[in-house]
């Protein structure tokens, strides 16, 4: 069983804040306009939060 959290950019998207469970950070595949993705990283070691190397994502951009 997986979760799925979803977002749209508005512009200024370079960042997101996972509020879904998971038990280790390797089960999180992150995808933009539904292509998966690398081009991301943690923005500390024991956040929940993950930052786009792109960012800011433009307007419209979809992220799950």
């Amino acid at each position: 069983m997986y979760s799925v959290q979803s977002a749209i950019s508005n512009g200024t998207l370079t960042s997101l804040a996972l509020s879904l469970e998971y038990w280790d950070r390797s089960e999180i595949n992150v995808y933009i306009n539904g292509v998966y993705t690398t081009a991301w990283t943690w923005t500390t070691p024991t956040s929940s939060v993950i930052q786009f190397n792109a960012g800011p994502l433009a307007n419209g951009t979809g992220v799950s």
